[in-house]
């Protein structure tokens, strides 16, 4: 009887064993599994940011800077969709409905992005004393805003194209009194059928608008009194 009794005692304390055992593998795996989740070869996938960015090279040093006037001119950004105050790429499919690159994302917000390249490319031209934001609350001259109203990768033709169109408005902030408006309108040609080329297509689409803006704002501020 006393036998029995020692060998149900030691079957017993090698079953508590083998789980305890069986427990401790688990826990271990568990914890592998998840160092492998941190590692860099994770394959989750990845966010990609793109910069908007004006692809006009400075004028060298050498060129004579033009004669400044002793305006200051502001600079605000807007957007006429809540759609693209966001950080998020939006392409088409149809032409008609919108949608967010799931892992895509700009930077910054296109408008104030916008705003930025423009106060940067006026500022260059020198024809301002001084070209800044609107948020910096000094007082000013001339009034831009820019109203951003479509920046869309549009993959319903072929090639795709990035669609841009901004809204500028040149206000006499003395006044308050509308100088001049103008809708510009630019379609670049994608050079592959994704996010990178969205966006690089968008860098030339708003580098051209830029192009165009910086003399309109010229003549327009040059008619006032």
């Amino acid at each position: 009887m006393k036998a029995f009794a020692l060998a149900l005692c030691h079957d017993k304390r090698a079953a508590i064993s083998k789980a305890m055992h069986t427990l401790a593998l688990v826990f271990l795996g568990g914890l592998l599994a998840g160092c492998s989740s941190l590692s860099i070869t994770n394959s989750s996938p990845k966010i990609d940011y793109f910069v908007l960015q004006d692809l006009a090279l400075p004028a060298p040093s050498t060129t004579p800077a033009p004669a400044r006037s002793s305006r200051v001119l502001l600079i605000a950004s807007s957007t006429s969709q809540a759609l693209f105050d966001s950080e998020r790429m939006v392409f088409t499919k149809d032409g008609i409905s919108r949608s967010y690159y799931q892992f895509a994302n700009w930077s910054e917000r296109p408008p104030q992005s916008l705003a930025t390249l423009a106060e940067t490319r006026l500022s260059r031209v020198g024809s301002f004393r001084a070209v800044t934001q609107s948020t910096a609350g000094v007082k000013a001259d001339l009034l831009l805003t820019l109203r951003l109203n479509e920046l869309t990768h549009d993959d319903s033709v072929s090639p795709g194209v990035m669609r841009l169109e901004v809204t500028a408005d040149l206000v006499d902030w003395r006044t308050r009194e509308l100088v001049a408006r103008r809708v510009f309108v630019g379609a670049v040609a994608v050079a592959s059928r994704d996010s990178i080329g969205g966006a690089q297509a968008a860098n030339r689409a708003i580098t051209t608008m830029l192009d165009d803006l910086s003399p309109w704002v010229e003549s327009n501020a040059a008619r006032l009194k």
